[in-house]
């Protein structure tokens, strides 16, 4: 059932003095599109124009207030999600009704989100190996000092393969990827200090603010475009290993997240709005506000970056390298950075909706990718953890786990693994897509296998094969999926 069509006139109507003034304070948010999902509060009954056209509210959808004519009667203090039909010559509206006993808000606001990440994400690569290089002595002084800090503390926060070795080390890396933030600032967690998503979205504001006032590098040192950037050097990566490791908590970091979260609006197509709806659903307080408005999108450089194919529930994870070199380059560095920084903030948003499981019954599923620091840079591993369903018909059978991985390391090249694990039985079997490197993981199979059994394991399959992975089967449409339709 579909409740009748809400009318916004544009501009809006006559408000109270009081309203009227908050308006004329607000910064101007940015239009709405066709198809947004809204949410909206109603503040009360507005006064209809002579001569009159029908009954009117006066809304609140994030720091507009405006006035709407509808059919549907609606009390003060009603909360509505609303749907964008039409932007002129009228905007109108239409009231989405809620389910009986459960809320569509969270879905909507999830599918509001992956339709905003999918055409701004990028490959983590896109901004890691770009900003590793940029670090390094002898080139920081091209990036503004604020820019500096932030980014070295991002760099110093990515693990190390000393600290993945073992189960809690890999624990904990994985809680710091970036799809828990929300959790860890709605529970105070300090553990918000070193997340991936928040030092990105504490990187992007900054970079943001330094390109818009096209801050100048220090005296004597030229900017450096990204494209020069990540061509290949023979310095080594940014030397961090007298460094005793990331902090727990970053002094401020919590409070500044909240400030950057809460000035992101959480229904709007803003290239940084996503952000504000998922820290509105996981209950982070004081992450309401006025909005702010994100860094210009300009032109991406032709090339710069080969494009990474968005993460999506039917996906494999797919190897991404460090970009070697990059043709042209934008006549600033800093608004190529903000974008890719902006553009690996949606591609972890993106992650966070695959991983969702709407149902507490069906079976999990996570995607993530864990950029790990190395001596020669950055490696990129993209991970998908995916719970089996039980076996049988008995829902407390034991259920199995499925582990695949795409990585591309130097020397190696692209590269899959499989794990599957049921009790203390486990499968490993590896893809190279150079042939030279699937003999050389085939000849570490035995030493593997070796390493599984001190670990308590029973090695069942282990194996290594040129080539890529066959596509896994295709199941059913899940829900969160971005294209649902049939012909």
């Amino acid at each position: 059932e579909i409740h009748g069509p809400m009318k916004v006139p544009s501009p809006p109507s006559v408000l109270p003095p009081e309203a009227a003034g908050r308006a004329a304070r607000a910064p101007s948010p940015p239009p709405w599109q066709v198809g947004q999902i809204l949410r909206a509060r109603v503040v009360g009954n507005a006064p209809a124009p002579a001569p009159p056209s029908g009954p009117a509210v006066l809304l609140q959808i994030g720091t507009r207030l405006v006035r709407a004519q509808t059919p549907v009667p609606l009390q003060a203090g009603e909360r509505l999600t609303l749907e964008v039909l039409r932007t002129s010559p009228v905007p109108v509206l239409r009231h989405l009704p809620e389910s009986p006993g459960k809320s569509p808000a969270p879905e909507a606001a999830l599918e509001g989100l992956r339709l905003r990440a999918l055409p701004r994400q990028q490959g983590l690569q896109a901004l890691l190996a770009p900003l590793d290089r940029l670090l390094r002595p002898g080139r920081s002084a091209a990036l503004p000092p604020p820019v500096q800090a932030i980014g070295r503390q991002l760099l110093e926060a990515l693990p190390t393969p000393r600290k993945i070795r073992d189960a809690e080390g890999l624990r904990r890396a994985i809680a710091s990827s970036g799809l828990l933030l929300e959790r860890h600032l709605a529970r105070a967690d300090p553990a918000v200090g070193r997340d991936l998503k928040g030092l990105l979205l504490r990187l992007a504001a900054r970079l943001a603010d330094a390109a818009s006032r096209n801050q100048p590098p220090a005296r004597g040192t030229r900017a450096t475009p990204i494209s020069r950037a990540v061509a290949p050097a023979t310095a080594p990566s940014m030397p961090l290993a007298g460094n005793p490791g990331p902090r727990t908590t970053a002094p401020g970091a919590a409070p500044e997240l909240v400030r950057i979260i809460g000035r992101l609006p959480a229904t709007t197509a803003g290239p940084l709005s996503a952000p504000g709806a998922l820290a509105r659903l996981a209950g982070v307080p004081g992450t309401g506000g006025s909005p702010v408005a994100p860094p210009a999108p300009g032109p991406a450089a032709a090339g710069a970056v080969p494009e990474t194919p968005p993460p999506l529930p039917q996906r494999a994870p797919v190897p991404q390298a460090a970009p070697a070199a990059a043709p042209g380059g934008l006549e600033t560095g800093l608004q190529e950075l903000a974008r890719a920084a902006d553009g690996a903030v949606a591609r972890i948003e993106l992650h966070q909706a695959v991983s969702r499981t709407p149902d507490p019954q069906a079976p999990g599923l996570w995607m993530l990718e864990l950029p790990v620091r190395s001596t020669h840079g950055i490696d990129l591993f993209h991970l998908r953890i995916e719970q089996e369903r039980p076996q049988g018909e008995d829902p407390g059978s034991e259920r199995g786990w499925n582990v695949q991985i795409a990585f591309d390391l130097p020397g190696l090249g692209p590269a899959h693994a499989r794990l599957n694990l049921i009790g203390d039985r486990i499968s490993v079997r590896f893809w190279a897509e150079r042939a030279g490197s699937a003999a050389v993981l085939a000849a570490a199979m035995a030493e593997l296998g070796t390493r599984l059994e001190r670990a308590g394991l029973v090695p069942a399959h282990l194996g290594a094969s040129p080539g890529t992975p066959p596509a896994p089967p295709v199941p059913g449409t899940r829900p969160g999926a971005t294209l649902d339709a049939h012909a």
